[in-house]
């Protein structure tokens, strides 16, 4: 099982290529083979990411909710500001609650994290 984690600590990207980056890149190229065997409807993390659309509805703007982070009122992702947003932390192993993420999987590739960075610092946007 794989779940999503944090910690770069970056704000922001001065790369160009970063207003480029679409939710669709992050959801195939990141979350949809790293973090959908566990981030499904029912698991403990109370966080659906099993399609593109229920992972979007449920990551930008929503506050944590699982038992880790639950208590806290960090969101999942805030747009524009990746060193804020738990998805990213999780990712970058720099959150302050909760488990890294893929849980008990190594950190990803840089390249993904940075791909995950760029599109919240860019907006978030749902493209």
């Amino acid at each position: 099982a794989v779940a999503l984690g944090c910690s770069s600590g970056v704000t922001s990207t001065t790369d160009a290529s970063a207003a480029t980056v679409t939710f669709s890149q992050v959801y195939s190229g990141v979350i949809q083979g790293t973090c959908t065997g566990c981030h499904a409807p029912g698991h403990e993390s109370k966080l659906d990411m099993s399609s593109q659309t229920a992972a979007y509805t449920n990551l930008v703007g929503t506050s944590a909710k699982g038992s880790g982070c639950g208590t806290t009122s960090i969101t999942r992702v805030t747009p524009g500001t990746a060193t804020t947003s738990l998805i990213y932390l999780k990712l970058t192993a720099t959150q302050a609650c909760g488990s890294s993420m893929p849980f008990g999987e190594p950190t990803l590739a840089t390249s993904k994290t940075d791909l995950v960075r760029d599109w919240i610092n860019a907006g978030a946007k749902n493209n």
